[in-house]
Order: C-alpha cells, then structure tokens, then sequence
C-alpha cells in the first residue's frame, strides 16, 4: 500500500514525501512498518506532537510521522494495547514515554533515525536494528519478532529510552500529563494554574473525597453547611451560599453535576484528579467562576486486573475500596470489557454533642431514631459503586456506558452559637455543640453515562450523554439518633440555655436573655427536616481537530435540564406531647403550632425548572517554536423558574400555614401556583499568550471571564 504523508522534519521545512505501509506474515506473526524520511533526529531536541488517545498501531504510525522516524514493530506486541494521548512540546525521549506508559512496551532510537518497539518482559521481542533507508524510498524488512530478538543479541542499539535510568526520566512525571483543557497535554506548557493527582498520588495521599482533595492544595478550602451532603469549594476566595449556585464547576468523567448536593460523593478507583484554579467559563461554562475539578475514574482493561484495599484509623474510621475488570465478551480488537468498582467506609465523627454525653435525653419514645455509636454529631456512613462497559468495536469508534450509585448517612447541624454580650459588645459566650440528639442526613445518587468517541478522518467526535438522579432530606423525625423529634435548628438546649442564664451577673444582659430564651429555657425548640430531589438530564457534542501543524482546536454545543423538587418545613417542638400532636385547622389539613402544642410552623414547597444550553469554541494557535497563542470563547443561557407548591414562604411567627394572606401581603406571601422567572446569559472570553523556551519553564499571561448563573 502507497500513501503520501505530510510532515514536518527537524528543519521544521514543510515536505510531501512517499511512504510504505507493508503488513507482512513470517512463522505466524504479523509486523508492521511506517518507513519515513527525516534529517537526523535527535533524542533531546523539541518537537510539537498533536496525538490523541487510540490503538497503539495508529497512534505510533503518527508518531513516527510527526518526527520523522523510522518505526519497526513487531504487530503482536502492539495488538490490544492503547497508545496515550501526547500533545505539546516534547523530547522525542519523554514523548514516546508518554504514549506507551503503562503498555509494558519499551522503545529504542538508533543513530539512523530507525524507532523500535519491543515488549519489556519478553527478551524474545527485545530492540533491533535493521538498515539505513536510502535514497530512493522506504526500506522494510518482513521479520517477527524472534528474528528481530536475534539480531539484536549481535547488534545492541545505542539508545534504550525506555530502560534509561537519568534522573529526569519521563516515568518520574506521569502526573504531569493532564486533560484540564479538553485533551490530552503536557501540564508544564498549559497556560493556567492546574494542580494534578495521578492515581499513584491519590493512593499514597489516600484521597477519598473533595475534603481530602483541598485538604492538599493550597488557596483552597472547603465549607460544609448543615450537612457534607451541603459541600461548597472555595478557590481564590471566590465562595458559595447554601442552595445557591457553586462557584466551582466540578465534572465527574465528564459530566458536569448538577447541585452542590453530589460533591461529597466518595471518590475511589479514581485514574486522575485535577483542579483549575481562575475563572473556567470558556469552556467549562457557567459555575466555573473560581476554577474547575475534573475527576476521571479507571477505565476498563483489556487484561484481567484486580485490586482490594483496606484502613482503619481513630474515632471508628474504616475504608475498604475494590475494583475487578478486565474483558466480558468477544474476542480480539472488537471484544467487550467491564469494570466493576466499590467502596464502603464509616467513621464515628469527633465534634461532641454535649447534650448526649452529658445523659441528658429527650426521647419520648415515640419512633426515636438509631441510638448513636457514639455522642459525636458528624458520623458518617457511605457507599459507592460503578459499573462501567467499554465497545471499541472499530478502530474508529469506542462507547462507553457507565453507572454509578452513591449513598451516604451521615450527620447534619452541629453548628454552635456565640452570643455577644448586650452590656459589653466586646464580651461574648460561646455554647458547646449540643443538640436534642444527632440529627441524620441522607442522600443518594444514581447516576447513567453514555459517552461516545468517533474518530474521523480530520477530527475526533465525541457525545456524552448522562442522566442522575439526586435525592436527600435531613432533619426527619424517627432518624434523629437519640430522640424522636425533628433537627434542632436553634442549635442550643435547655440544660446548656439555663447553665448560661445562671452565670450571667449584669441586669442587662439577665433581662435581655432570659426575655429572648425562655421558651428553650423551659424545653421547647424549633426544629426544622428539609427534603430535595433533583433530577438533570445533559447532552454535550464536541469536535476536536487539528487544522494545521500549527493550529488545532476544540468546539462543542451543551444542554442541561434540571428539575428539582424541594420541602423546606419548621416545626415548633414543645418538651411535652408527641411529635406533631397539633390538632388541623381543616379535616386532612396541617397540624399548625400556635406554640402550646407540637406542629408546623411552616412549609414551603417549590419546583425549580432550569433549561440551560451553551455553545464554545477553544484554540491553539503556534505562533512560532516559542510562542503559543490560545483564544477561546463560551456563550451561556441559563433560564431558571420556580413554581410555588405550597405556602407561606416565611415563618408567619407562630399563625401557621394557610394564614398568610397574598391579597393583602403579596411580598411574603405567594399563593400556590405562583412562578417566578428569568433568563441568564453571559459570553465568557479567555486568552492566553504562552512562552516556552524549554521543556522546564513556561511563562504566560491569561485574560478570562466568569459566570455564575442566578436564582430564586
């Protein structure tokens, strides 16, 4: 077979040249070559590659052409095996690092520009050298690989890449090879600030979740409200409220969540974690204010792999992960592979309730929750799984299906008041945690993905799909560990109320606080349970190409549609009767608190409707051998309505639900039915300018926009 390859050799001269493909057969084994022409490669020097993740067979044809190499590799070596993705400035040593990590294949460069890969644990496939190609073309030998390890034996080769032991060996930077931008590049030359966990780095750092993930970066924190299920990242300062819009955008395997609710999920078998730090939006879009996290999980193998880990640490900590994958049906290129991975952990929590510790009970008896493992508020339970199916039934096309549940028990409102003193503002008291018992938050998450890669002949093409299903409430009377009513939203008791009325001394302070506690103080509390289902359904289409050597990009259109259903109820809770003993205002209507029996105080139900759609466009452009010029842009529309359910929408301060008149104050009250609505747009522009001398030092500049969408 015959074809004409563009490339561009060491002089960075622009040629046409003929190549030969040949596949030959010898003693049952298939070898193919590339045979190219080139002036003189050398190890060290820079060259631009621009080579996506595929089948090792194409994408080392397209590394020896983009370097102008000879490529001599036995075909049954290479079978199954999926090169890596390299894109930017490499060495041609740390680049063919790059795209065979992990395959167990080695590589040797000759002084005659000849590549040849060979299998590391095989000596029957070890290094080779064959002729130097002449003038008048390609030159290729049909050989297997017994005859290549035979020749070898009598002609070492001058260079080993892969077995070369220099301090600065590629296999030291594996982390470094990010996906931050939307493929697939070396972390030194991208123009943001990116902080990137390889798998090894999570491991040893034992990374389960977003607090261990902050826990580790600098300038970033983590703010848990009411509940971990209530999980908010804070980057450069740039922060959330509670059921607001996050400022972060966080994508698992890239899809990107829908509500703060799903950040605490745990993250295990997990291949990379990186974080953006700046605003995000060009491509990532809306939320992306202050930087982006992008987790990508372990993709199926097509060798049987296994792997099972345990911990243990104080206050009842226990973590035990597993993952098993490896092929499930067919055989050959086209053979379907799974992979199956879980995780379990509990933990007894260390923030004490002092109200339990300290005997003090409220249990009446009446469907008290789970007696507590221990007085500690933040306990926590949770459980993971993912199953995923991975088709590459062509060269050209891969679908991979993916299903994840998480679940988590844990813990929720252990805040503690601090009361400024009214006759010296500079003094002030400060309670312990105490609550009526541990109230409990629960929530789970069931997620589909469906993410398909088609390979054309000028771009690769990718969908993905994803469907996830978010439900949690906390609060809930009967799960309340230790007593029977709903979470304590006060976040004080009466023992610890009448311990601080009895140590005041100044008559300010005593009437002021005995006049604003006395109902606690007697035994009575406002309790609060909160429920939420969210539901979103997204679609991304996305190309990625290279138009020149020196001009690639990546372009796509997104949609999102959320749905989320939420109840958000207030309850008075007196220290007699049982829980809601309130008589109803109607037959079958609400048990309503006036404050001398237990019922609601309020209940506000709504539907929040958001259809949100984008289209984005992002490039890189090679200025010269130096310089490198990326310009993207993102346009956002984000529409948001909500629709009552059910009112008042505030505390009617003991009158109850049903009482609020919307005729005659339609500001605080909204009559069932009512909507509210808007649209939110933005264009979000980015620009970068890079300088890159060398493959140690990057210097750049970087323009970008952010959004945060609105809300009710």
């Amino acid at each position: 077979m015959k074809k004409i390859i563009k490339m561009r050799d060491c002089s960075d001269n622009i040629k046409i040249l003929p190549a030969k493909f040949a596949l030959g057969f010898a003693l049952g084994t298939a070898m193919f070559i590339t045979m190219v022409h080139s002036s003189g490669a050398s190890a060290e020097a820079l060259y631009n590659f621009s080579i996506d993740t595929k089948v090792a067979r194409r994408s080392l044809v397209e590394f020896a052409d983009q370097a102008g190499l000879t490529l001599i590799v036995p075909y049954e070596i290479i079978e199954h095996k999926q090169g890596n993705a390299v894109k930017g400035r490499y060495s041609l040593r740390d680049a063919i690092q790059v795209l065979l990590m992990g395959t167990g294949l080695g590589a040797t460069l000759e002084d005659n520009n000849q590549l040849t890969i060979y299998r590391l644990d095989n000596s029957a496939a070890s290094p080779a050298r064959s002729g130097r190609h002449n003038a008048s073309g390609a030159q290729y030998r049909k050989e297997n690989a017994e005859q290549l390890g035979q020749r070898q034996k009598s002609n070492p080769p001058p260079l080993d890449i892969a077995q070369d032991s220099k301090p600065n060996d590629f296999r030291l930077l594996e982390e470094i090879n990010v996906t931050a931008r939307r493929r697939s590049e070396n972390l030194q030359s991208i123009p943001d600030t990116v902080v990137a966990f390889s798998a090894g780095q999570l491991e040893r750092a034992n990374v389960q979740n977003v607090r261990d993930i902050t826990a580790s970066v600098p300038n970033v924190s983590i703010i848990e409200s009411l509940s971990p299920t209530s999980t908010y990242i804070i980057v450069r300062g740039i922060s959330s409220m509670r059921n607001s819009e996050p400022a972060v955008a966080v994508l698992i395997d890239g899809v990107q969540v829908g509500s703060a609710t799903e950040l605490s999920q745990s993250y295990f078998d997990i291949e990379t974690i990186e974080l953006l730090k700046g605003p995000q939006g060009a491509l990532y879009g809306r939320n992306a204010l202050g930087g982006a996290l992008l987790v990508t999980s372990k993709k199926p193998t097509r060798d049987y792999e296994g792997k099972f880990s345990t911990g243990f640490g104080e206050d009842g900590l226990l973590e035990v992960s597993g993952s098993f994958s490896g092929p499930l049906l067919g055989q050959g290129s086209d053979e379907l592979l799974f992979r199956l991975a879980g995780d379990y952990s509990t933990f007894d929590g260390n923030i004490i309730n002092e109200f339990l510790r300290q005997g003090h009970s409220m249990d009446l008896g009446v469907g008290a929750g789970d007696k507590p493992a221990s007085h500690a508020m933040d306990f926590e339970k949770s459980h993971g799984l993912r199953a995923q199916l991975l088709w590459q039934p062509t060269d050209s096309l891969a679908l991979d299906y993916r299903y994840s549940l998480n679940d988590i028990e844990s813990g929720a409102m252990w805040y503690r008041n601090i009361y400024r003193l009214e006759s010296d503002p500079n003094l002030s008291y400060e309670f312990p945690v105490n609550s009526n018992g541990n109230p409990t938050a629960i929530r789970t998450i069931d997620a589909h993905t469906l993410k398909v890669d088609m390979d054309l002949a000028a771009a690769t093409v990718t969908s993905i799909s994803n469907f996830t299903d978010t439900q949690e409430h906390y609060g809930r009377a009967g799960e309340t560990q230790g007593h029977d009513r709903t979470g304590n939203v006060l976040f004080y008791t009466e023992p610890f109320v009448n311990d601080f009325l009895e140590q005041l001394t100044n008559p300010i302070d005593q009437e002021f606080f005995r006049r604003e506690m006395a109902a606690v103080a007697a035994g009575s509390f406002i309790g609060s349970d909160q429920y939420y289902d969210i539901q979103t359904i997204s679609q991304e289409f996305s190309v990625t190409g290279d138009i020149s050597d020196s001009l690639n990009y990546i372009g796509g259109i997104y949609y999102l549609r959320t749905q989320r259903d939420d109840i958000i109820r207030a309850t008075w809770e007196g220290p007699t009767g049982t829980s809601f003993d309130c008589e109803p205002t109607y037959e079958g209507g609400p048990k309503i608190s006036d404050t001398d029996c237990n019922g609601l105080l309020f209940n506000t139900m709504n539907q929040q409707d958001n259809d949100a759609w984008a289209i984005y466009l992002s490039t890189d452009y090679q200025l010269s051998a130096d310089w490198v010029l990326t310009a993207a842009m993102r346009y956002d529309s984000d529409h948001r309505e909500v629709t009552r359910i059910d009112g008042p929408t505030v505390d009617t301060m003991g009158l109850g639900v049903g009482s609020c008149d919307s005729t005659a104050d339609p500001e605080n009250c909204a009559v069932s039915g009512s909507k509210i609505e808007d649209t939110f747009t933005a264009f979000q522009p980015k620009l970068s300018l890079a300088y890159i001398p060398s493959n140690d030092l990057t210097i750049y500049g970087t323009y970008a926009h952010g959004f945060r969408s609105g809300g009710f």
